[in-house]
């Protein structure tokens, strides 16, 4: 029945008692770990509001589609997002030129289309020959290949601009 009596359960005791020190000091390094990420993190934040103003909007990369449900592609630019994305941000490229997609459902529905083939996502533009030959001007993720049809005048105003929308006609 019960040989050994208390004896028995100290070597076990002793085996919880160990791993018990050994997941403290893990929890130990894990904590200290922690402390620099916060640090390093505190120190970013800080480094980032510093230079902030000194970054232009051009040089930020352009806002990734938060669905792949009802894409759309910019014709003047091939920029891949949502019709809501387009709607609320405008398109990152073509701001600069003036087309004002940012609340206005008649442009986003003139100048994006629904209808494209293939995405690209560039992550380094001035490093990418793909960039280059499909004319990515900076991140984000773009159509291949556009299809659509833009009004007249829009695209008078872009040749004026000495601006190439990137759509093939429908």
């Amino acid at each position: 029945p019960l040989s050994g009596g208390a004896g028995t359960r100290a070597p076990c005791l002793r085996l919880r008692v160990e791993r018990v020190e050994q997941e403290r000091s893990a929890d130990d390094l894990h904590g200290a770990a922690m402390d620099y990420d916060d640090r390093r993190a505190d120190e970013d934040e800080e480094e980032d509001t510093e230079y902030a103003d000194d970054r232009a909007i051009a040089d930020r990369p352009a806002t990734v589609p938060d669905s792949l449900k009802g894409l759309r592609a910019c014709m003047v630019c091939s920029l891949c997002k949502t019709f809501e994305q387009f709607y609320n941000e405008g398109c990152d490229n073509c701001n600069g030129l003036g087309l004002q997609m940012a609340d206005r459902q008649d442009r986003v529905s003139e100048y994006t289309s629904p209808y494209f083939e293939g995405m690209i996502s560039m992550m380094q533009p001035e490093q990418s020959w793909v960039a280059k030959y499909q004319a990515i001007p900076k991140q984000g993720v773009y159509a291949m290949e556009v299809t659509g049809t833009m009004p007249a005048d829009a695209v008078e105003w872009l040749k004026n601009k000495n601006v190439q929308p990137q759509a093939k006609p429908a």
